[in-house]
């Protein structure tokens, strides 16, 4: 038995299904996604403010069993969807018919027992799953579905274990301006990152993508540093005035908060912080210090 802390997803609208090949890398097929979700308009460029998830559809019954018997792990995400959304097989091996549904993230984390099972938890992880009209609703009606965030979209779709019924989940980052300012300073104070809308994400310029990320440290980063920062590296989010950085589910370089190591789990910010970029945070290839102004 073990805590775990999950995110709770919004399935705004039912799932919908798309083909997708095995052996194209999902960066490709994530533009048939979207346009199947009715954004049309996005560019390569703008993934970088997409988080893509991919699980399956999981039936609430008695023999479900726990989140633990589903593997579901501190760092995913979960939303409620119909029980009755349509999965058929593809039509050749070298395809996958998946499902793909718009997952708005709620901005809260559940924390329970790996070990309680997954029907007894109707009450309390539905209505928070999709809002009061649920808290009534029976159970068969509906089925969880748990997503992991895709780490490289680099990767295929066969690589990354996607199979006929897995469901992908889009969530695209929604900016707000926020109540307190995030300054993220150099420690000789020669250049500052002026961050005052949320989530930003933090990272480096690739010239392969015209886009730039929210927080650029390229202009910061001598060239033989650069690969000790991914170009996708964390993801910063405001709540209420308070900020937390999350590692991006792409990234491959470690990040730290002070000595405590940033993973997909939110980390709380406080003044005078220090974010250290690389292999240790004792021999840093770059540090940050943290710095609040409000209004």
């Amino acid at each position: 038995m073990a805590e775990i802390s999950v995110s709770i997803g919004l399935a705004r609208a039912p799932a919908i299904q798309a083909m997708l090949a095995a052996e194209e890398p999902l960066r490709d097929g994530a533009h048939q996604l979207l346009g199947s979700l009715g954004d049309k308009s996005v560019l390569d460029t703008d993934l970088c403010h997409y988080l893509l998830w991919v699980g399956r559809v999981i039936p609430i019954t008695s023999e479900t069993g726990t989140l633990l018997d589903q593997n579901v792990q501190t760092g995913d995400i979960v939303a409620a969807i119909r029980a009755d959304t349509p999965s058929q097989p593809a039509p050749e091996r070298s395809a996958r018919r998946v499902l793909v549904c718009s997952i708005e993230d709620s901005g809260r984390l559940l924390e329970v027992s790996n070990d309680f099972p997954l029907v007894e938890l109707w009450g309390d992880l539905f209505p928070l799953l999709g809002g009061e009209k649920l808290r009534d609703a029976p159970a068969d009606q509906y089925a969880l579905w748990a997503g992991r965030a895709v780490g490289s979209l680099s990767s295929t779709v066969g690589e990354l274990g996607i199979e006929d019924g897995s469901l992908i989940g889009l969530t695209r980052l929604a900016y707000a301006t926020t109540k307190t300012a995030l300054l993220l300073q150099l420690p000789d104070a020669q250049q500052v990152f002026w961050v005052d809308r949320a989530p930003a994400v933090m990272g480096r310029h690739d010239q392969s993508h015209e886009k730039k990320v929210d927080i650029d440290l390229t202009v910061v980063l001598q060239p033989r540093q650069q690969r000790r920062v991914s170009r996708l590296q964390a993801i910063l989010h405001e709540t209420n005035g308070q900020w937390s950085i999350q590692l991006h589910p792409q990234a491959r370089a470690p990040m730290f908060v002070d000595s405590r190591i940033v993973k997909a789990e939110p980390v709380l910010l406080n003044e005078g912080d220090v974010l250290s970029f690389g292999p240790h945070p004792n021999r840093p290839t770059l540090q940050l210090v943290v710095r609040f102004e409000s209004d």
